[in-house]
């Protein structure tokens, strides 16, 4: 970089030595006397005074001319004083600008810094945004998979309640069954017993005495049947207790194809397996 420093001639010329002023003083003397010596000492003071105006500023233009170039090229006497005020104007203005230079970095530094920063706090206040918002819409498919997981809940519970109330009502059902299997069981056992205390006494036969021959005929193709045996097929012995009506008429086969009471043909709504010894 090239520091061109430019200084008035009125500075320089303020620094010329003695030897130059007193020529420009002896040249100023010897115009006033060429003047005066043109005149012939005496004449009109109007024109000597413009004669010495035009000298005077012949010997200016000269003398400027003179101050300009002594300027460009020193004199050795002066040389060394004009040398070191360039020097330290130079250090000044290089001063100066380095100066300049150094707070226009800094500036655009911190700028720069200042600019970084806000583009980083938009940055994070954008990451930071997007993760609420990511956070946010994952809480609310929680929030909305904890609501249908406890409305499934709810009517799981209900319905095992209503499960339960169900096998709480067939456990009793079942236990009042039971109860009337048994005292079934336990009247069978008495009327088995009343009937074999009532059976033929010695040996004797109990029948009806015959009042003619064809009363005493007896066919052997006919059969009784037995009290024991199924109402249904007459074949296969009882096992089953019908409900409501509490009838041990049938068996398990005759059971199992839904057939109303043999005895008193009423509809039949449950039955019960029991087992006579």
């Amino acid at each position: 970089m090239a520091v061109q420093a430019q200084y008035p001639a009125n500075a320089l010329f303020l620094h010329r030595s003695e030897a130059e002023m007193k020529t420009v003083d002896y040249w100023q003397d010897q115009s006033a006397a060429a003047a005066f010596f043109a005149n012939g000492g005496a004449g009109n003071p109007r024109k000597r005074g413009g004669n010495q105006w035009r000298w005077w500023r012949l010997l200016a233009v000269e003398d400027q001319s003179q101050t300009q170039s002594s300027a460009f090229v020193p004199s050795s006497s002066s040389s060394p004083l004009i040398s070191s005020l360039l020097s330290d104007d130079l250090t000044a203005q290089i001063n100066l600008q380095r100066d300049e230079i150094d707070r226009f970095l800094r500036s655009q530094a911190d700028q720069l810094r200042m600019t970084l920063t806000q583009t980083r706090h938009r940055h994070y206040r954008s990451l930071l945004a997007a993760a609420e918002e990511a956070a946010a819409r994952r809480l609310r498919e929680k929030d909305a998979e904890v609501e249908r997981a406890t409305r499934r809940g709810a009517k799981l519970e209900g319905r095992l309640t209503r499960l339960r109330s169900e096998l709480m009502a067939w456990q009793a059902k079942a236990l009042s069954d039971q109860a009337a299997a048994a005292s079934l069981h336990a009247q069978l056992q008495q009327a088995a017993a009343a009937a074999a205390a009532a059976g033929p006494v010695h040996g004797e036969k109990n029948e009806p005495p015959a009042d003619d021959a064809e009363s005493a005929h007896i066919d052997p193709a006919r059969a009784e049947p037995s009290s024991k045996a199924c109402r249904a097929c007459h074949a296969r012995p009882l096992s089953v207790v019908l409900m409501p009506c509490r009838h041990l008429c049938l068996c398990s086969d005759c059971d199992a194809a839904a057939l109303p009471c043999p005895v008193c043909r009423s509809a039949r709504t449950g039955s019960v397996q029991v087992l006579l010894s």
